[in-house]
C-alpha cells in the first residue's frame, strides 16, 4: 500500500475512534430495569444471550429465563425435565439454534422446537464425560462447543464428527478450579485456570496443548488472581479480565502485557467479571465496583457508572458479572443483586432532568413553564417547588437570589423582559421580580376593579403593541404600567385563559377552558369566538382548549384536552382536526413545538408525537423510548435557538434535538408465544395436545370442535421501544376488518364454528407494515357434521 494513503487511512481511523470517545464521553447512560419484582426468577444474572429469533436468555443462580420484551418464561429443574439443575453459568446457542446451558451439573442442551431439555452425555475415547460444574462455555467459527468444567479440565465437542476431546488442564490444589476459555481467530482456544498458572493454548487442529510462556519480567501475571474473562482480538492480543490486576492486554506473540485499568478512584484493585467490546475504540468493563467505558484512543476510563440510591436510572447494583451487546446495538448489564439492566442509545436521545437530592438538581418534579432569560439561562416554574434558574450551557442548575428562593412553590406562568421577570402562581397571585435591584412586588385580587381579577395565573403574554396580557382563572386583564394597576376585559369575564398567543398578523389568541378560542383582531378592536359543533367536523376540534402555536409557516395550530389538536384554516375561518382516528395516541394533546425539520412535536398524556404535517404521519415516544414519564404538563414547553426542545412533564422535563436522534432501522420479529385452549395453556407435552412443535414454529393449526375458544400471546422482539403505529390483527373467515389491539399482548377467540381461518397479524409503523405473522387455524366439525354424516343421514332419509 501507498505509505501516503497508509498514513491517510491511519488519521481517519484516529479521527473516527477519537470522536466515538467524545461521544461517549457526553453521553448520558439511562437503564431500564428487571428483575425478581418483574418476573426474573432471580436477581443473579450469570451469564446473558440473545438467540436468532430475538429472544433474550438469562442464566441466573435460580433458573433460566427467556425474555420476550414483556415477560419472562422461567424453565427449572423439574421430575418430568431431564434439566437436574438450577444453577445456570453458561448459554450459548449453536448453528441448529438449540441452547446449550452450562449447569452445576453439567450441559444441558434446550431443543426449541420440542420444547424440550436433554443432558449432553457423549463420551470420548477414554469414557469421559462432561459432568459437574461447568466453569465456562464457547463456541469456536467452525460451530464446535468448548467447555471447561472445574477439576475435570476442558473438553471440545466437534460438532460435525459428534466426536469429544479432552483435555487434562491441570488447577491449583485448594485454589478455584474454574477455566476461561476464548477462541482466537486461528481456531485455536486459550484456557486460563481461574487462580493458577500457566496459562494454556489449545491447537485444536494437532489437538496439542502448549503452556503459554512467559517472559523475564512477567511474574506480575502470575499474581493477578482469578482470571473471569477473557476476550482476542484480531492482532494477537487477548484482554484479560483479572480480580487483582484489573484490565490486561497481553501480545500473544511476544508475551509482553499491558495494564489499561488496574486501580479505582480510591487505588483500590478493580476486581473485572466480564469485558464488551463496542464498536472500534469502545470497552465496556463489568467489576465489582460498577461499569468502566474505557477509550483505546484515549487510553482512559471516560466514564465510571454506579450505582446511585436517588437515580432511579443508574445501573442497579455494582457488582457487575455479565454484559452482553443485542441485535439493536442495546447492552444488557447482568449483577448480582440486582437483576439485569439495559441501556440503548436510544435512550440517551432525550435528556432528562429530575430532582435527585444534589445541589445541581432540579427543584420539583411537576414542571409547568419554561421561559427564556435574555442572558441564555431559563426560567423553569414548578408545581410542586417553586421557581429554577438552568444553564443549558454548562448543564447546571443556578442558585436563586434569596428573594425568590422562598417565592410560593406553585409556578403557573412565567414572562422575562429586560430587567424583570413576572411569575404567576397558583392563589397566590401574580409577581414582578426586578433582576437588577433584586425587588420582588406581588400583585393580588382586592376589592378595587383596578386589581387583578384573580390570584391564580395561568398565563402571560406581551404583544408587538407593549400591552401585557395576563390570563387568570376567572378573567382576562391588561397590565398598566403607568398606574401600575389592570384592566379587566369583559368579553372574558369570568372565563378560565389557559393560554395567550399573538399571530404573525398582530392577532391575538386566547385558550379558554370550556369556552374554546377567542381571537382579538387590535386593528378594528373586535373579538369573535370559536367554538366545537359537535354536527360540524370544520369546526374548532374540542372547547377544553391547551394551547396555541404558530409554526415557521405562520400556520395556526391548536391543542386541546380530549379532542386532539387542529389547524386553523386562515381563508376559511374554519379547522381540520386530527385526533385518535388519524393515529394520534392520544388525544389529549397539551403543547406543539416545531423542530428544524418543520415536524411538530405534541406533548400527550402517552408521550411525546412527531407529526410530519406534510405526510400526516405520527411516530410515538414513550417511556420505553427513554421519556422520564408517559404524561406532560400544561404550558410547558420551549424550543431554544439551537433547535434544542424542552418539554416539562409530571416528572421532570425532558430536553432533545431531534437533528441529533440515533434510531436504527431494525425490524422486529413478530411471534406466537402461547396458545391457550378453552382458558388453559396447551403445551406439547400436553397427553392430547394440537401441537406438534413448539407454537413459536407452528404455520398451521387444527382444534377439535370442543375446543373452539382459543387465545395467542404474541411478542414483538424489540427491546428498544418501537415508535409503531401497533398492532392489528384479523381472523379471516370471520372478522370482515382489521383490529387495531390494545392493552396486553393476547388475542382472544371463543365459540368459532367448524371451519378454516386465516389468523393475521401485523405490526405497523406509521402507515407501514413492518413486520407480519400469519397462522392458519382449523376447527373439525363433530362427528355428526362431517361429510360422512351428512352422507348418511341423506342415504337414511331417501330409504
Amino acid at each position: 500500500m501507498n505509505k501516503r494513503l497508509w498514513v491517510y487511512l491511519c488519521a481517519v481511523w484516529c479521527m473516527f475512534t477519537y470522536n466515538q470517545a467524545a461521544l461517549y464521553a457526553h453521553r448520558s447512560y439511562y437503564f431500564k430495569h428487571y428483575n425478581i419484582n418483574n418476573g426474573l426468577s432471580q436477581n443473579t444474572v450469570q451469564r446473558i444471550l440473545q438467540d436468532r429469533k430475538g429472544f433474550m436468555w438469562f442464566g441466573t443462580k435460580d433458573g433460566l429465563n427467556r425474555f420476550d420484551g414483556t415477560s419472562f418464561k422461567i424453565f427449572h429443574f423439574s421430575t418430568n425435565s431431564e434439566l437436574k439443575d438450577n444453577v445456570f453459568r453458561c448459554i450459548l446457542q449453536d448453528e441448529d439454534e438449540s441452547i446449550w446451558v452450562g449447569t452445576d451439573d453439567g450441559v444441558y442442551i434446550y431443543n426449541s422446537v420440542k420444547e424440550t431439555f436433554s443432558r449432553f452425555s457423549e463420551r470420548d475415547k477414554n469414557q469421559n464425560i462432561v459432568e459437574g460444574a461447568v466453569s465456562d462455555m464457547i463456541m469456536d467459527e467452525d460451530g464446535d462447543i468448548w467447555i471447561s468444567v472445574e477439576e475435570k479440565g476442558v473438553f471440545h465437542y466437534a460438532k460435525k464428527t459428534k466426536e469429544l476431546f479432552h483435555y487434562d488442564i491441570k488447577t491449583t490444589p485448594g485454589g478455584l478450579k474454574g477455566i476461561t476459555l476464548c477462541a482466537d481467530k486461528d481456531g485455536g482456544v486459550w484456557a486460563f485456570p481461574y487462580s493458577s498458572r500457566p496459562f494454556m493454548y489449545i491447537d485444536k487442529k494437532k489437538r496439542q496443548t502448549k503452556e503459554f510462556k512467559l517472559y523475564p519480567g512477567n511474574e506480575f501475571l502470575f499474581d493477578a488472581g482469578e482470571i473471569n474473562v477473557v476476550l482476542a482480538d484480531p492482532f494477537n492480543q487477548l484482554l484479560v479480565g483479572t480480580s487483582r490486576k484489573g484490565l490486561l492486554r497481553i501480545n500473544t506473540v511476544n508475551g509482553n502485557y499491558e495494564v489499561l485499568l488496574d486501580k479505582d478512584e480510591n487505588n483500590q484493585p478493580i476486581f473485572v467479571r466480564d469485558v464488551l467490546r463496542v464498536g472500534e475504540d469502545i470497552l465496556w468493563i463489568g467489576s465489582e465496583s460498577g461499569i468502566y467505558i474505557y477509550s483505546f484512543s484515549r487510553n482512559s476510563v471516560i466514564h465510571h457508572l454506579k450505582h446511585d440510591d436517588a437515580d432511579p436510572n443508574s445501573i442497579s447494583d455494582n457488582a457487575i458479572y455479565s454484559l452482553y451487546k443485542d441485535n439493536e446495538n442495546g447492552i444488557w448489564v447482568g449483577s448480582y443483586f440486582g437483576g439485569v439492566d439495559y441501556y440503548s442509545e436510544q435512550y440517551g436521545n432525550f435528556e432528562k432532568q429530575y430532582p435527585v437530592g444534589s445541589e445541581n438538581s432540579i427543584s420539583g418534579r411537576r414542571i409547568r413553564e419554561f421561559c427564556p432569560a435574555p442572558d441564555g439561562n431559563i426560567w423553569i416554574g414548578t408545581e410542586d417547588n417553586g421557581l429554577n434558574l438552568f444553564d443549558p450551557a454548562s448543564d447546571t442548575f443556578l442558585p436563586l437570589p434569596p428573594s425568590l428562593d422562598h417565592l410560593y412553590n406553585n409556578i403557573h406562568a412565567l414572562y422575562a423582559e429586560n430587567d424583570a421577570i413576572w411569575i404567576g402562581t397558583f392563589s397566590k397571585g401574580l409577581n414582578r421580580y426586578n433582576v437588577k435591584t433584586k425587588t420582588l412586588k406581588t400583585y393580588i385580587n382586592t376589592d378595587s376593579q383596578n386589581s387583578i381579577s384573580e390570584n391564580s395565573i395561568f398565563s402571560l403574554c406581551k404583544d408587538r403593541q407593549g400591552t401585557l396580557w395576563v390570563g387568570t382563572l376567572s378573567g382576562l386583564n391588561i397590565y398598566n404600567p403607568e398606574t401600575d394597576d389592570f384592566t379587566r376585559i369583559k368579553q372574558l369575564e369570568g372565563l378560565f385563559i389557559q393560554d395567550i398567543k399573538e399571530d404573525t398578523d398582530g392577532n391575538v389568541w386566547f385558550a379558554t377552558f370550556l369556552k374554546g378560542l377567542y381571537r382579538y383582531r387590535p386593528k378594528d378592536k373586535t373579538w369573535k369566538n370559536y367554538m366545537h359543533n359537535p354536527l360540524d367536523s370544520t369546526t374548532l376540534a374540542y372547547n377544553k382548549v391547551t394551547s396555541i402555536f404558530e409554526d415557521s409557516r405562520e400556520r395556526l395550530w391548536i391543542t386541546t384536552e380530549g379532542g386532539g389538536f387542529c389547524l386553523y384554516e386562515k381563508e376559511t375561518e374554519s379547522f381540520r382536526t386530527m385526533n385518535d382516528a388519524d393515529g394520534l395516541p392520544n388525544n389529549v394533546v397539551y403543547q406543539i413545538k416545531e423542530d428544524r425539520q418543520g415536524r411538530l412535536w405534541l406533548s400527550t398524556n402517552r408521550g411525546l408525537v412527531c407529526f410530519d404535517p406534510d405526510h400526516h404521519t405520527f411516530k410515538s415516544y414513550t417511556i420505553e423510548s427513554g421519556l422520564k414519564s408517559n404524561q406532560f404538563n400544561y404550558k410547558s414547553s420551549y424550543k431554544a435557538p439551537d433547535g434544542t426542545l424542552y418539554f416539562g412533564s409530571i416528572d421532570g422535563f425532558v430536553r432533545f434535538n431531534p437533528d441529533s436522534f440515533k434510531e436504527y432501522a431494525h425490524t422486529p420479529p413478530l411471534v406466537l408465544t402461547d396458545l391457550y385452549i378453552n382458558n388453559e395453556p396447551a403445551n406439547i407435552s400436553d397427553k392430547n395436545t394440537p401441537l406438534s412443535q413448539s407454537i413459536l414454529y407452528a404455520d398451521a393449526l387444527e382444534l377439535p370442535y370442543h375446543k373452539n375458544s382459543f387465545s395467542l400471546r404474541y411478542a414483538v422482539l424489540s427491546y428498544t421501544a418501537r415508535q409503531s403505529g401497533g398492532i392489528e390483527y384479523m381472523l379471516e373467515g370471520f372478522d370482515e376488518e382489521w383490529i387495531r389491539h390494545g392493552a396486553g399482548q393476547s388475542i382472544i377467540y371463543t365459540n368459532l364454528r367448524p371451519g378454516t381461518y386465516t389468523l393475521k397479524i401485523i405490526l405497523k409503523e406509521g402507515p407501514r407494515t413492518i413486520a407480519a405473522k400469519n397462522l392458519t387455524i382449523r376447527i373439525k366439525p363433530p362427528l355428526w357434521m362431517t361429510t360422512w354424516a351428512y352422507l348418511v343421514y341423506f342415504i337414511l332419509l331417501a330409504a
